[in-house]
């Protein structure tokens, strides 16, 4: 690989890191370009070389978050939690520093909610991550820390929609995290 190459991709990954500090904070459409960049020594032209707009760039980052988020399976397998609640305090812990993303998202879709090839990208990516949270629930069952009378799948998607909504109430409304994982148990218990 040429020191260019490196460099551009080197460029392109901070692009990605600082997306992930900023958007979080302010939420998609009250983040500019210009935030993004500041103090950053990156310029516009290398941004828009690598991202034509800043829609795509807010999709480059969730694509790089969910192709960088691990192997949950594998973690679970490799967890010595015995307990549901431990089990899901150690999944929220490795998830929880991309938790501000989910209000940047849904403020995401409502900004373009007339695009479907976003909204397509955006549908890409949580079907990415349900596919993940489910096979990280098919662990749990297996050690019969989960109940299952309902499938994997349908206890990522429950368990996901429950723990995003405190997210989003606790942004919107400032309410508590404090039971996001006591909900998540009551829909996940044997």
């Amino acid at each position: 690989m040429s020191k260019h190459d490196e460099n551009r991709e080197a460029t392109r990954a901070e692009l990605i890191r600082l997306g992930l500090l900023r958007f979080p904070a302010k939420g998609f459409t009250a983040t500019s370009v210009r935030e993004v960049l500041a103090d950053s020594g990156i310029s516009n032209g290398a941004f828009y070389y690598h991202f034509p707009s800043k829609e795509e760039y807010f999709l480059a980052v969730l694509e790089q978050v969910a192709r960088e988020s691990g192997d949950f399976a594998a973690a679970a397998r490799a967890s010595d939690a015995t307990t549901l609640e431990g089990a899901l305090g150690e999944l929220l812990a490795a998830l929880g520093e991309n938790a501000g993303l989910s209000y940047a998202i849904a403020d995401f879709v409502y900004a373009n909610r007339e695009n479907e090839a976003f909204r397509a990208r955006i549908e890409a990516v949580h079907r990415f991550v349900i596919d993940a949270l489910a096979a990280w629930n098919e662990v749990q069952q297996e050690r019969g820390l989960m109940r299952t009378d309902r499938s994997a799948s349908e206890l990522a998607e429950m368990s996901f929609a429950a723990v995003e909504g405190h997210l989003l109430h606790h942004e919107v409304y400032r309410t508590s995290l404090g039971d996001a994982v006591g909900v998540a148990v009551r829909i996940l218990q044997p």
